[in-house]
């Protein structure tokens, strides 16, 4: 019960951070889809929320379906569940024009016309300028999951590992002028 219930939340979550970014609200994005050594799920992690909030929506359905015991219905969400993962695969390649945030919708615009909007602030050769605390940090909490994955076997934590790798190689560490 409360698992499902912990979907839910998730799914409400990635949901709206999604739409957040989508209409404008959080603005989030633009360094990371500049950084130009990033890998699509990085460049258009809006649309990786996207797909996960379905994702993560269909889950949640199923098991609830599984707990009023109709099995067959579930057995037909676990295919959707499935399916959900084509738009893990399309999304980021080709994010559709409704999920774009207008930042985004702006800068290709500009390229349409034959204009280069400058870098967003925060962005050095293709890497994305960070404080300390959030460099050294990231790299802490992955040292720290890889750790942990090891010492208590829960190996799915290699999963979030993995997940955070790219967006940590993209950082650079802000350099303090005069020191």
């Amino acid at each position: 019960m409360w698992f499902v219930l912990g979907f839910g939340a998730f799914t409400v979550l990635l949901g709206l951070e999604a739409w957040a970014i989508t209409s404008g609200r959080l603005h989030k994005w633009p360094e990371r889809y500049e950084a130009t050594d990033a890998p699509l799920n990085v460049r258009h992690g809006f649309a990786v929320l996207w797909a996960g909030a379905i994702s993560s929506a269909l889950v949640t359905v199923a098991f609830v379906l599984i707990a009023v015991d109709r099995r067959g219905a579930a057995a037909t969400m676990i295919l959707l569940i499935f399916a959900s993962g084509y738009l893990w695969w399309r999304w980021p390649r080709r994010p559709p024009q409704w999920m774009k945030p207008p930042w985004l919708v702006a800068r290709e615009e500009a390229l349409r016309r034959g204009e280069l909007p400058p870098p967003p602030e925060g962005v050095e050769d293709g890497q994305i300028v960070v404080g300390r605390v959030q460099y050294y940090g990231t790299w802490a909490v992955l040292a720290a999951a890889t750790v942990a994955a090891v010492a208590f076997r829960q190996w799915t934590l290699l999963v979030g590992v993995a997940v955070g790798l790219p967006y940590a190689g993209l950082q650079r560490r802000r350099r303090v002028s005069g020191k």
